[in-house]
């Protein structure tokens, strides 16, 4: 069942950012679970968002940055041994 309500904190209207950077935001906070946790990539963000692949890129460097989410790359190991980039592990964090 897909969420019908999620949390957005008022904080966030403090931190001076763009209006790419928020709309990301706010989709990170509906994807998030309780714990702040989620993984979209960026073809989601994108398809929900309207935004493309470089926007959303530039968006969560600057949410990094600002210090209003905490990103960390996934990989995929592959039979070859390498290892293979999958979506990005982001964490909403809690603004004081």
């Amino acid at each position: 069942m897909k969420k019908s309500r999620f949390y957005v904190q008022c904080k966030i209207f403090e931190n001076d950012l763009s209006s790419t950077a928020m709309c990301v935001y706010i989709f990170l906070c509906k994807c998030a679970n309780t714990d702040g946790y989620c993984f979209p990539n960026r073809e989601t963000i994108s398809q929900n968002t309207g935004l493309s692949k470089s926007t959303i890129s530039n968006a969560v460097k600057e949410l990094a940055a600002k210090k209003v989410i905490e990103s960390k790359p996934q990989f995929h190991p592959l039979a070859s041994g390498k290892r293979r980039q999958t979506s990005n592990l982001y964490r909403v964090l809690e603004l004081g």
